[in-house]
């Protein structure tokens, strides 16, 4: 939060838990304390609530049966293969090599970085 927001400014993306650690906690203590506040972010999180509900969804019926039939043709794939990390050298334990591989093992090595946060 720069010093020129001001706090009452920030209900809204309260509400939607859209701010950073440091502007969430100074608007927490802020709302203990302020009965305006703490009614705006009731109405925003309500007002969320049903704009959320408005635009769900139902999924089509057949949705979960061509799903669960569609499983049986994807062929799971193998556990990875443990490494086996080097003894020590000069004294001191290697560390596993992450060259060549993603830094999270679950994430798509191929996939667009993540957007900047506002």
């Amino acid at each position: 939060m720069n010093q020129h927001t001001d706090v009452h400014a920030l209900a809204a993306p309260y509400s939607l838990n859209a701010l950073d650690p440091t502007e969430h906690t100074a608007f927490g203590s802020h709302l203990q304390h302020c009965a305006g506040c703490h009614q705006e972010v009731a109405d925003f999180q309500a007002t969320a609530a049903r704009l959320a509900a408005a635009a769900a969804q139902a999924p089509p019926a057949a949705m979960k049966q061509r799903t669960v039939a569609a499983i049986s043709g994807v062929r799971q794939l193998p556990p990875r293969a443990a490494t086996t990390l080097p003894t020590k050298r000069f004294g001191v334990p290697r560390a596993p090599s992450t060259a060549g591989r993603p830094s999270n093992p679950w994430k798509d090595p191929h996939s667009p970085p993540p957007l900047p946060s506002c």
